[in-house]
């Protein structure tokens, strides 16, 4: 019994105990790790270097709650933050230099791909619906841009260049702006009114341009306020060509204002203004042009081949016959091949060539050529008329002609008379046969010499015309038969044609 409660005594006291630490907040098992390190004191930052302990690795230790389960899950929490990925690792690709140098590359290969498919759609007849669907959608700007240019080139797709100047970025605005010029229009005239209050002197200059494109009344009023008022000489110029499609005859005073000015540009786009004007007087103007500076002749060319009119082809021969540039001559004689100019043209070698209402030299004068004036060759009289020309009694038929009224005041640009043919020389625009067209070109077609008989003049002779069958005897022939008929003929008249 004495034993029994003996233990029972013990078992009880121990209980205390344990009772009296768990209170106080200590355990056996936070006394024994407190023995296995002693603290450190608190100004421990060197050691903890030397010992390798991360000082917050340390606060997390001394926070750790006593029981075991829960250190345990503490540090299975801790070690999948260890696994999540740092910041370094999921940066963006323009932070990595080996991404940014692919990126760049890319859009490299997709710009050249985009601008070679606009180029290569340009060509096609139905490509302007695929391009305006480029300029709107394609994400690259330069692509865009080089759509914008194909179209105004291609003078197609107005609303998708519209829709451009709205929502795109300013580069591609700007190139819109340009297009929508090369292609004019009613619709588009309100761009053009907003464009030329920009900063940008492309996009004024392009507005100014599609003003006189637009045909509306009021920009013709805004070309003469703004652009020919403008200190700016490119915008002039421009505001000067674009004022030349209203054909306005009172405008002709303002283009005579800028044809002797010493700045080429406004001179030449005055030539423009009269090539694009449709009213009567500007060929004139051209002609006055030329001789204000003749270095202005391919200009002047161009300005009158947009005229399709007898008046302008007895101009381009003129300016033919009387240039030595052998280029400036092919391009007169492409533009008379393209308006189908064949015929026969006489020159005036005199010093002056009367027109005549008859063929006779008794009949009245209509007007009076000078020398080197062109005339297109409408009629011959079969007849062959004498008359006296420098004391001496000379052979000819009367052509008549169709010249550029050189009167001063006229309803008709042309007029018409009767001319003798020894103040004449000839030359002969033939049409192109296939197989100059398919080998030579039109060029070597035309034959510009003056027709003559002059026997000094002809080359040698050959016996390759001997081939052809003809002979010595056979010219003799055909001189006598010619005398024959020139003496038997009773239809001369006697008349000085000097008069």
């Amino acid at each position: 019994m004495r034993t029994s409660s003996k233990k029972f005594l013990i078992l009880i006291l121990f209980g205390w105990s344990q009772f009296l630490l768990y209170s106080q907040g200590s355990s056996p098992e936070n006394e024994l790790l407190k023995h296995k390190r002693p603290p450190l004191p608190k100004n421990t930052g060197f050691l903890e270097s030397v010992l390798s302990i991360n000082p917050e690795e340390k606060e997390e230790k001394e926070n750790q709650p006593t029981n075991a389960f829960i250190t345990h899950t503490r540090k299975k929490k801790i070690k999948k933050r260890e696994i999540t990925p740092t910041p370094e690792l999921s940066s963006s690709n323009s932070e990595n230099p080996i991404n940014s140098e692919l990126e760049s590359e890319k859009k490299k290969y997709l710009t050249k791909q985009g601008i070679s498919l606009v180029q290569s759609l340009e060509r096609s007849k139905t490509g302007a619906v695929k391009i305006s669907k480029i300029l709107l959608t394609h994400s690259i700007p330069d692509v865009r841009e080089e759509a914008a240019r194909a179209l105004g080139r291609m003078k197609k797709g107005s609303p998708a260049l519209q829709k451009a100047i709205y929502h795109d970025s300013f580069n591609v605005k700007r190139q819109a702006f340009i297009a929508l010029e090369k292609i004019g229009g009613k619709d588009v005239f309100n761009y053009f009114v907003a464009g030329i209050k920009s900063t940008d002197p492309d996009i004024r200059l392009a507005s100014f341009k599609g003003l006189g494109k637009s045909y509306n009344p009021y920009a013709r009023e805004l070309l003469i306020r703004y652009g020919i008022g403008s200190s700016d000489t490119n915008i002039i110029a421009v505001s000067l060509a674009g004022l030349g499609n209203f054909s306005k005859q009172e405008d002709l005073s303002i283009f005579k204002k800028y044809i002797p000015s010493e700045i080429v540009d406004l001179q030449i786009g005055t030539i423009k203004a009269l090539g694009n004007s449709k009213a009567q007087g500007t060929l004139e103007l051209l002609t006055q042009a030329l001789n204000e500076n003749n270095n202005l002749l391919p200009e002047v060319i161009y300005s009158i081949s947009q005229k399709n009119n007898l008046h302008s082809t007895l101009l381009l021969l003129k300016i033919m016959q009387t240039t030595d540039n052998e280029s400036y001559r092919l391009m007169i004689q492409k533009e008379l091949n393209n308006r189908n100019a064949y015929g026969k043209y006489a020159i005036v070698k005199t010093p002056s060539a009367s027109l005549r209402s008859e063929p006779k030299t008794t009949s009245t004068r209509v007007a009076v050529l000078i020398e080197g004036d062109i005339a297109r060759v409408k009629n011959t009289t079969e007849k062959i008329f004498k008359a006296k020309m420098n004391n001496e009694m000379l052979e000819d038929r009367y052509y008549l002609l169709e010249a550029i009224n050189n009167k001063e005041s006229y309803t008709n640009p042309i007029m018409q008379g009767w001319a003798f043919g020894q103040k004449l020389s000839f030359i002969t625009i033939n049409k192109p046969s296939i197989y100059t067209k398919m080998k030579k070109g039109f060029i070597n077609s035309f034959n510009l010499d003056e027709e003559t008989e002059d026997e000094k003049s002809l080359p040698p002779f050959t016996t390759l015309d001997k081939k052809k069958g003809k002979s010595s005897s056979d010219d003799e022939k055909v001189v006598n038969e010619k005398k024959k008929s020139t003496n038997t003929n009773p239809e001369f008249d006697d008349e000085d044609e000097e008069k």
